[in-house]
């Protein structure tokens, strides 16, 4: 069987979801028109990652916190003049 002219210069045809949105429509639409299958991957993959994330940035001086409690942390650097304002 022939290969057909795109095949033979190594171009693959786009995914269905890919081909049905204009050409107008950015990176953004064409991730959001993914099937829940490719989502739930990607979500397993960055589970199995995450403990390897974590050790590498413990290693690297990062500590745990709440969200909450970054957020008084930074309102307190804020407040006390952190960064100096240059200018």
């Amino acid at each position: 069987m022939p290969a057909t002219r795109a095949a033979r210069r190594g171009v693959r045809p786009a995914p269905a979801a890919q081909r049905d949105l204009p050409p107008s429509a950015g990176p953004r639409s064409r991730r959001a028109a993914q099937g829940p299958r490719v989502l739930l991957l990607r979500g397993l993959a960055l589970l199995r990652a995450e403990p390897a994330v974590l050790r590498r940035q413990t290693g690297l001086g990062a500590e745990a916190a709440r969200g909450r409690d970054v957020l008084r942390r930074v309102a307190g650097l804020l407040a006390a003049g952190h960064p100096p304002q240059t200018g």
